[in-house]
């Protein structure tokens, strides 16, 4: 199984290339100009967005803007009322990508961040009522017919508003716009449904060591989950009688939650095996 994170990245390179926008060879070459190191992409986006003007007028202005080049080329990029648009569309619909952590959330909780990543992804180009109770795999999110009319996709407000404010100019080009937004959304749905291990039976699993969920799985789940575990060299009769113990100990007698991630870290430091979750 891939690291997350770096699968979450991946889905939103497939999203950027569904744009058919040169959105990351706009940045590196304002970045390489400048020789600015080069972080995050929403980073990117923002503190372009934020200079936008000046940009503009530095690069309309540059001795090399009449000459065949890179400044030529980010000279029109930066008057293109299409390309600001996808700039601001963007600054707003990456965030959920860019704030997921899988590195901060905890193992047995790994499993409902996905999902739930997926699910609020969805539910910008979705109705909830396709989306709500619906197992992921069910959820027919590529078809047009299904998703958002046009005016209701989620472009962020301040995309919606700089559309409507320069309509005049970009009217012919709207149809194109939206197909291109509607492609994006499905581009990175369609990426995490296939990257992210959704069907892995541990990860699944491993929602017995929420102590909220500990009164909604049998002992023989658990036992299930130890086998398919063998290296942490579990003794499952003593962990049939731990699982019982846990179901009916009070919240209050509970170890605390941070706890949980590093008792299976000194389980495997004990056998010196990584455990590893097969995908």
């Amino acid at each position: 199984m891939g690291c997350i994170c770096h699968l979450v990245q991946l889905a939103t390179g497939c999203g950027i290339r569904a744009l058919h926008q040169p959105i990351e060879e706009i940045l590196s070459s304002i970045y390489a100009h400048f020789d600015i190191r080069w972080l995050s992409l929403l980073t990117c986006i923002k503190r372009v967005l934020n200079q936008w003007d000046a940009l503009q007028a530095y690069f309309a202005s540059h001795e090399d803007v009449e000459k065949p080049g890179k400044v030529k080329i980010l000279a029109e990029h930066l008057t293109s009322k299409k390309t600001k648009f996808f700039f601001l569309f963007l600054s707003q619909v990456l965030k959920p990508l860019a704030e997921f952590n899988a590195e901060g959330v905890m193992i047995h909780r790994l499993h409902q961040e996905m999902t739930s990543l997926v699910r609020r992804f969805m539910g910008r180009f979705l109705p909830a009522s396709l989306i709500a109770d619906v197992p992921l795999k069910d959820i027919k999110f590529k078809e047009a017919s299904l998703q958002f009319p046009d005016k209701e996709l989620f472009l962020g407000a301040a995309a919606q508003t700089f559309l409507e404010d320069n309509m005049d100019e970009l009217s012919s080009s709207v149809p194109m716009m939206i197909k291109a937004v509607r492609d994006f959304f499905v581009a990175v749905t369609t990426k995490m449904m296939t990257a992210f291990p959704l069907d892995n039976i541990i990860l699944q699993n491993l929602t017995v060591l929420d102590p909220e969920s500990r009164h909604q799985f049998s002992p023989n789940s658990v036992i299930e989950l130890g086998r398919s575990l063998p290296q942490l060299r579990l003794d499952l009769d003593s962990l049939r009688e731990e699982v019982v113990e846990y179901q009916v100990l009070g919240r209050e007698d509970l170890p605390q939650e941070a706890r949980i991630d590093r008792e299976l870290e000194l389980r495997r430091d004990a056998v010196g095996t990584p455990c590893v979750i097969a995908s």
